[in-house]
């Protein structure tokens, strides 16, 4: 769906990593601080907010260390995309065999 629907110059905001910046070549902000680790500054201080309003991100997949009512202050905010009954890839109940199944939402950011 990114590669597909967004543009390769798109700044995507998304906590699992790997595979959407493998498959799609699209610039990456990862909450979490892997791939720009002095957003963990910004985590710590409760302004991860500031850190997305200075960077800009177009896109937002998933579910985020703010909550996307923060966001309404710096930006439109348009779904564009559920994803439903994805499988979660490490449930804790995949061990005793049943699979655990989430939605995950696609925002799209239109900064003010």
């Amino acid at each position: 769906w990114v590669k597909e629907n967004t543009e390769p110059s798109d700044i995507i905001v998304r906590g699992r990593i790997g595979k959407i910046k493998f498959l799609t070549n699209r610039k990456i902000i990862d909450p979490i601080g892997i791939i720009n680790p002095e957003i963990i500054r910004y985590n710590k201080d409760g302004n991860s907010i500031k850190y997305y309003a200075a960077h800009k991100p177009n896109y937002i997949i998933g579910l985020l260390n703010i909550s996307i009512e923060q966001l309404k202050e710096y930006a439109d905010i348009e779904m564009v995309r559920v994803f439903k009954d994805i499988p979660d890839l490490f449930p804790r109940q995949m061990v005793l065999g049943d699979r655990q199944f989430h939605t995950i939402s696609v925002y799209k950011l239109h900064w003010k």
